[in-house]
């Protein structure tokens, strides 16, 4: 399979079988983009390449993904990562809050995803005899 990119962002194709033995073709396209003051994304000017493997925040086993891998042989629908910071209505001091990303194209609705945004959370081993977490 010949792929010609005819865009700035990149992009890869190639072969997958599914569980049938069923040869199909997957193309990988990815954009990085930036969301403006009024909320409106941009393409950045330099794009992130793609993702060959999964990026985790640490250990293997020990930290969750950062990043998946973009080589997903079936997908679907496209994936939709936030990158950023979240902070306080007004900047005070709370429990928690909620955070959001909403997605309209020509006046319709395609995205609309919510967050509880809490502190710095660490699951720690009670020690025995009760065990457990």
């Amino acid at each position: 399979m010949d792929i010609h990119n005819r865009t700035r962002y990149p992009a890869l194709g190639f072969e997958s079988v599914d569980n049938h033995g069923q040869a199909f073709h997957v193309v990988v396209a990815r954009a990085t983009l930036s969301i403006d003051s009024e909320g409106i994304l941009h393409p950045t000017r330099e794009q992130l390449p793609l993702v060959f493997s999964d990026i985790l925040y640490g250990s293997l086993g020990t930290s969750s993904v950062k990043v998946e891998s973009d080589l997903a042989p079936f997908k679907p629908k496209c994936d939709v990562v936030v990158i950023g910071n979240a902070s306080s209505p007004g900047g005070s001091e709370v429990q928690r809050f909620e955070a959001g990303i909403k997605i309209h194209h020509q006046g319709k609705m395609l995205l609309d995803k919510r967050v509880m945004v809490t502190g710095p959370r660490v699951w720690k081993r009670s020690p025995m005899p009760f065990g457990g977490w």
